[in-house]
């Protein structure tokens, strides 16, 4: 344990989250930098999910 807090001190973590409920993303992130990463990569995922219904509904 004493390690693990020694460890966060010394390093600053950068960490974040993309939780995707249908087409709406949920972004949480330490800094700025993986926020704006994880927007790129909603957007990306949701053109991919509207690409992939639009052909599924027009087959």
């Amino acid at each position: 344990m004493l390690m693990l807090s020694w460890a966060v001190k010394r390093r600053r973590l950068k960490c974040g989250g993309l939780i995707m409920l249908g087409p709406i993303p949920i972004i949480f992130g330490t800094d700025k930098e993986t926020v704006r990463t994880l927007i790129i990569l909603s957007i990306i995922l949701m053109i991919i999910m509207l690409a992939f219904f639009i052909v599924v509904i027009l087959l």
